[in-house]
């Protein structure tokens, strides 16, 4: 399959254990950090780690070296994937902690909390041994009845199982075949055993004899690992002895020790250190007993911790985690950190979190004009729906749209005479709006001035806004009353600019721009006061769980859980498209351009400027677009609308740079100084963020439904669409109620289809969010409350 090293002995063995590990593991990491973990999974899963250091071609003596010293050499038989994550957390440089008093004071700590709650919503029964756990009570389908073995039981909503795998296969759940995954994948998932032999001194010998203060001995003696901590801190200090783990070995060393007596056990683990230790000769004078623990024989555990064998990460994994209905399981078992208390801590945030999942009819993803719009049109079409709005940032923050500034363009005159039609409708539709926020009519989109296209009409040039030809022609196809301006007219209407003698001009007097900010102002004052629409800010979707695309529901993971949508998910990602559609398993074709925004001062206010657009002739860089005077500063926006490299566009959001390159510069303050005679070009300024254009091949729209969604996931994408808004609205909410292709838009669907020609790229490149890579082995602590819930925890 691939070679990584050569079996020359004479050269490995100038490597440490760590060294040879850290190099054995490059593939595997590199694909961890260029791709993520499913694809880790995908490709490595099968291989022990014995197969998978063989397959790169260490010779047995390096991966015994490796094993022995590494503490995997009786583990050799389960899943590489096991090996590597307990190695990123645990190298030479790891450095351990432990709770001063005792790792007891963690659980009583809990208990006091625990026992603090109000009213007594937090309890805790002893010595009670649960039987039997029967879903679906005859009186209410919703609840759990637990039995005791003395054979008392009650009801609850909701039952946690934080046992472990073993223990909880004593637990007979009911009815049996609602638990067939959850049998199979507790009956299959390996448990490793763990044996610790304490020894106790009354002179801390290590410290004063031989200057050890911490760290560990590794050893092919039986005891393995030794180490040297002295957890009681007083004691040591006046000299009065100490503890020392004597011994801690897992699996098969482990299995040894048990079939040994106690006292054997002792006495030959001192005996073991004695044989290391030679400098210290009176060892055994200081010795004071020792304790032994079996995690094995332990009648509550049943085995120390799960440690999967090869494939297990793929076909047990998900059916560990998983609830069964209103019955969740948690432990370390259940999470990535097996044989860890962060394991256990992680899986029991993760199990609050969908104990307090909420559910939605609809969840919106994305908090921009068009989410919002859209959850407004859903709730005007269904008063009854429940809707959730998630913003990864804050509504109305730029860093979640593709726009810096607070006007866009509005226009109905396009090449496609869908697109007209549609800008058209849309046109009304925005009045609609304003109406229903009780603002003045133009307060959203304003036409006072209308718009302006003009440039050389014989020039044939076709951009990502079309070309001025076609547009005439769809002008006078759909009778929009767009005006054909000559050159003389132009220059008599619109003295601002300087029309060069080859430029005629296209004006039409019921376009002009939008008021974002105003709109953003009114969609949140609509959405706040009503009752079934809530906005979730700096929340980010993570992913979907794949297991319930069969199902009625439909659950989001995000970075604050998780979210039930019972009937759709729309996705509204602006610049992100690309970053969601792979994490929904399919590629857009998508490029982004970063375009600056420019204000230049007008030398005397008085002039009416339309919103504006000019084709400057057969080069692509030299299109701009602009808006009337802001009347507050007396400047005027002016946009390029290209880029430097025309062939070298963004992918992804996060290679916005904010930067305004000089070449950009330049070009915009040289064509305004040309065309713009009653603006000085020397007096302007440029935002400090940019703003991000969204194109598909064919500079076309999608409103579609992912693929392999079962219908349930809605994605709308690319494109300037902040004039579409409404209309994007009003489709994309009667798909939501799948009554799309009965409604006047059914014509139009083709056109936004995610099949069309070059719009998806047929192999998913490997991509890895930023919240991807953070919680890819890691997890935040949260504090969860749950009320207004009867729990019990097993």
């Amino acid at each position: 399959m691939f070679s990584l090293l050569s079996s020359d002995d004479m050269r490995l063995k100038r490597k440490s254990p760590d060294e040879l590990w850290n190099e054995a593991m490059k593939p595997i990491l590199n694909t961890f950090e260029t791709e993520d973990w499913s694809a880790v999974e995908n490709k490595w899963d099968k291989y022990s780690l014995d197969s998978y250091l063989n397959e790169i071609g260490l010779s047995r003596a390096a991966i015994d070296y490796m094993a022995l010293m590494l503490n995997f050499e009786t583990n050799l038989f389960t899943s590489v994937l096991e090996g590597i994550r307990d190695r990123l957390m645990i190298n030479d440089d790891t450095l351990f902690y432990h709770i001063q008093g005792g790792n007891d004071l963690l659980i009583e700590s809990l208990k006091s909390e625990c026992l603090l709650i109000e009213n007594k919503r937090c309890s805790i029964v002893y010595n009670t041994e649960i039987t039997k756990l029967q879903l679906y009570d005859q009186a209410t389908t919703s609840s759990i009845t637990v039995t005791w073995k003395a054979n008392t039981s009650e009801v609850y909503d909701s039952v946690i199982v934080s046992t472990t795998a073993k223990s909880s296969q004593l637990i007979e759940f009911n009815e049996r075949e609602d638990f067939l995954d959850k049998y199979r994948s507790m009956r299959q998932l390996h448990y490793d055993c763990a044996s610790k032999i304490i020894l106790f001194f009354n002179y801390s010998w290590w410290l004063h004899n031989e200057n050890i203060h911490g760290g560990c001995s590794i050893t092919d003696l039986p005891i393995r690992f030794i180490y040297y901590y002295n957890f009681n801190d007083q004691s040591i200090e006046q000299d009065g002895g100490g503890a020392i783990i004597a011994s801690y070995t897992w699996s098969q060393d482990s299995m040894l020790w048990q079939s040994v007596s106690e006292q054997n056990a002792i006495d030959l683990a001192l005996k073991q250190i004695m044989e290391i230790h030679r400098l210290s000769f009176e060892i055994q004078k200081y010795f004071q007993g020792g304790k032994i623990k079996h995690w094995c024989d332990d009648e509550y555990t049943h085995g120390a911790f799960a440690l999967f064998t090869p494939l297990q990460d793929s076909d047990i994994f998900d059916d560990l985690q998983a609830s069964v209905f209103n019955v969740h399981f948690m432990g370390e078992h259940t999470s990535t950190l097996h044989g860890w208390i962060e394991g256990s801590l992680l899986s029991a945030v993760r199990t609050a979190l969908v104990i307090q999942e909420e559910t939605f009819d609809v969840v919106i993803i994305g908090g921009g004009p068009i989410g919002l719009t859209t959850a407004v049109s859903l709730w005007l079409k269904q008063p009854t729906l429940r809707i959730v709005i998630l913003e990864q940032y804050q509504i109305g923050d730029s860093q979640g749209s593709s726009s810096a500034f607070d006007v866009r363009q509005f226009r109905q005159m396009y090449n496609e005479p869908y697109l007209a039609e549609l800008a058209n409708l849309s046109f009304s539709l925005w009045r609609q709006l304003e109406n229903m926020a009780n603002l003045s009519y133009g307060s959203i989109l304003n036409s006072e001035n209308g718009y302006l296209f003009y440039g050389d009409f014989s020039a044939g040039q076709n951009t990502v806004e079309g070309d001025l030809a076609s547009i005439e022609k769809t002008c006078k196809q759909l009778q929009m009353d767009c005006l054909r301006m000559n050159n003389s007219e132009l220059k008599q209407r619109f003295s601002s600019f300087t029309f060069q003698q080859q430029y005629e001009g296209l004006f039409h007097n019921k376009s002009g721009f939008i008021n974002v900010t105003t709109l953003m102002k009114a969609l949140y004052q609509i959405i706040i006061q009503t009752k079934h629409i809530t906005i979730r800010e700096n929340e980010q979707f993570l992913s979907v769980d794949n297991s319930t695309l069969n199902y009625t529901f439909t659950r989001i993971i995000t970075n604050r859980g998780s979210i039930i949508a019972n009937n759709k998910v729309l996705f509204v990602p602006g610049p992100y498209a690309k970053n969601i559609s792979l994490l929904l398993n399919f590629n857009l074709n998508l490029t982004l351009w970063e375009v600056p925004i420019f204000y230049f001062r007008l030398k005397v206010n008085n002039t009416k400027i339309p919103t504006w657009f000019i084709w400057g002739g057969n080069d692509p860089q030299s299109l701009y677009a602009g808006f009337p005077i802001d009347q507050s500063t007396n400047y005027i926006t002016v946009l390029p609308n290209f880029i430097k490299n025309l062939s070298n566009p963004l992918i992804y959001p996060s290679q916005r740079t904010n930067v305004v390159d000089p070449f950009i510069i330049k070009k915009v303050v040289d064509w305004v100084a040309l065309n713009m005679p009653e603006v000085i070009s020397s007096d302007y300024y440029f935002d400090n963020k940019t703003c991000l254009a969204t194109f598909l091949p064919d500079n076309g729209f999608i409103l579609d439904y992912v693929p392999n969604s079962n219908r349930k996931i809605l994605l709308q994408a690319a494109g300037w669409g902040m004039k579409f808004v409404p209309v994007w609205a009003d489709i994309l909410s009667s798909m939501i109620l799948d009554n799309i292709e009965q409604s006047t838009y059914a014509q139009y669907m083709p056109h936004f289809s995610l099949s069309l020609p070059y719009r998806m790229i047929e192999k998913p490149e490997p991509q890895r969010s930023e919240g991807q890579k953070q919680t890819a082995y890691k997890m935040d602590l949260l504090f969860i409350f749950l009320c207004c819930w009867r729990l019990i925890i097993l």
